[in-house]
């Protein structure tokens, strides 16, 4: 495992990786398990939500 301080996160990583676990499993479990706030939140810092702001300057 590479990063000691976030153990839990490196493994899955590393399962994922080795095949262990699909992507898109983990991805699945993850999204099902945070709180949706913070699925909000990482969507829009990620830009995977197009804002309603740029959608009505597109008009």
């Amino acid at each position: 495992m590479r990063n000691q301080a976030r153990r839990a996160s490196t493994q899955l990583i590393d399962m994922a990786e080795m095949g262990v676990v699909s992507w898109e499993k983990l991805a699945r479990d993850l999204l099902e398990w945070m709180m949706e706030s913070d699925v909000e939140r990482f969507a829009e810092i990620n830009d995977y939500f197009i804002s309603t702001e740029e959608e009505s300057e597109d008009a």
